[in-house]
């Protein structure tokens, strides 16, 4: 990690406890809802790395809509699988929304 993704680093963690902080979070549990993708996964690892500071109990959420098939799968097997590694309790559910799209006529 460069000195420069450092200091991202750093700006992002401070904004997130600003945040957190404003909203009077701290001391609290947070559900984290993470796709597997970049943003959601920089907030994820910044709450964690956050969480003794601040007093936050983190529980990881994820949801395979199954639209992309396997991808879809993978996708929440790596995210359970980051979960399970940062000690997390998380839920992981997969729904069928083309079907319920289907079902209830939707676009």
């Amino acid at each position: 990690m460069t000195r420069q993704d450092n200091r991202a680093v750093r700006v992002v963690r401070r904004r997130i406890r600003q945040e957190l902080e404003t909203a009077h979070l701290t001391g609290q549990k947070l559900v984290v809802a993470v796709s597997g993708g970049p943003d959601s996964l920089t907030l994820l690892y910044a709450l964690h790395a956050l969480r003794e500071e601040l007093i936050l109990t983190l529980h990881g959420a994820h949801l395979d809509h199954g639209l992309r098939g396997e991808a879809s799968e993978k996708d929440a097997r790596f995210v359970a699988n980051t979960f399970s590694d940062l000690g997390m309790e998380s839920t992981i559910e997969r729904s069928d929304v083309a079907g319920y799209r289907e079902m209830n006529r939707l676009s």
